[in-house]
């Protein structure tokens, strides 16, 4: 697949009827406590990524010039903006101990480079060998990154880059195009292969280098129908999406012994639902579209009880990121542009 312009660094973010039981499971996030997060120089949006344990948040802004700055938000709501090797940089993951992975590009925004930021402010970049585009999924706390790269005849391929520097290149077995999403403490990496038909198709690559190619069964073929795995949590519990043969799409919970579930979010058109991040405790965010169009986000406990929010005077939010305490992350628009924002249970 073709890569373009890095928006978020994830997969990309696209969408029968619900019945009573799906109802019944579903309720209103009223409790729910809103943070809006604005990053001091933006003058054209702040999109909000990523969120560690401590909720510390990363991301990216445009700031006057047009320019991308990467931000750290800490706890107490301080910023820190920077940008990697004085390239327009975003800020896509978040450890726990604060260390950002992230991108960085050339002027004219045509190739891109990975970088890593430790928690004391240095930067480092890496570039996979051959690489003309590179994204970040993710970073655990043992500061491996896992993302995927694009080499000079346009195909993706995963990489894993270690604390130590080493980086690892990899491919699902008989697969051109292979894209690495995000991984946890163990080092397993939830993704996607695409086959000689563009077909797409979940996979979890363990840290041993071992893979598990999987299917929903309602998944399309070709034109980039099919499965996608895009988060997985430290039991190996997976988050993802299908695109089905009907062109809807299915957000999906597939535990460690392999039993995908899909589900539907309440209120959502027939576009269907994605599911973007998992955290430790099974909780899951992700996105969809409601009759009117408008994008708005849910949250999924790990009892099956859904809840669905949307951002005040907003017909787009984003959740993106969820950490343990069950606090999500992600972006919204109102008539002003794009700004974060932070949902507190």
């Amino acid at each position: 697949m073709r890569p373009g312009k890095l928006q978020i660094s994830l997969a990309a973010l696209e969408y029968p009827a619900i019945g009573l039981a799906a109802a019944l499971l579903a309720s209103p996030a009223v409790a729910a406590q809103f943070t809006v997060l604005d990053a001091p120089g933006a003058e054209k949006g702040t999109l909000a990524l990523a969120i560690n344990a401590s909720s510390a948040v990363t991301g990216w802004f445009r700031d006057a010039k047009g320019n991308y700055n990467a931000f750290v938000r800490a706890p107490d709501g301080t910023y820190t903006i920077f940008t990697a090797e004085g390239e327009q940089s975003e800020g896509v993951a978040i450890n726990r101990d604060g260390a950002v992975a992230g991108v960085d590009f050339t002027g004219n925004l045509s190739f891109s480079h990975g970088f890593v930021r430790t928690p004391s402010g240095q930067i480092k970049s890496f570039d996979p060998e051959n690489s003309t585009v590179v994204f970040v999924g993710g970073i655990n706390d043992e500061r491996t990154i896992a993302g995927t790269y694009w080499d000079s005849d346009i195909h993706p391929h995963g990489y894993l880059l270690v604390r130590d520097g080493t980086l690892t290149t990899f491919d699902a077995p008989g697969r051109q195009n292979t894209e690495a999403n995000r991984l946890n403490a163990k080092g397993d990496v939830a993704g996607v292969d695409f086959d000689s038909g563009n077909t797409a198709h979940g996979y979890v690559r363990s840290a041993d280098g071992n893979f598990a190619e999987f299917d929903a069964d309602d998944g399309g073929r070709g034109g980039s129908l099919g499965t996608y795995a895009v988060a997985i949590n430290a039991r190996g519990v997976v988050a993802g999406y299908v695109k089905t043969t009907s062109l809807s799409q299915r957000a999906f919970v597939r535990d460690a012994g392999g039993v995908l579930t899909e589900f539907d979010v309440p209120g959502a058109s027939g576009l269907g639902a994605q599911a973007f991040a998992i955290n430790r405790h099974g909780a899951i965010t992700g996105s969809f579209i409601d009759p009117q169009g408008h994008t708005e986000g849910f949250v999924r406990a790990p009892n099956g009880k859904i809840e669905t929010f949307a951002l005040p005077n907003s017909k787009f939010t984003q959740p993106l990121g969820i950490n343990d305490d069950g606090i999500v992350v992600g972006y919204f628009k109102d008539k002003t542009g794009n700004h974060g924002f932070l949902r507190a249970p």
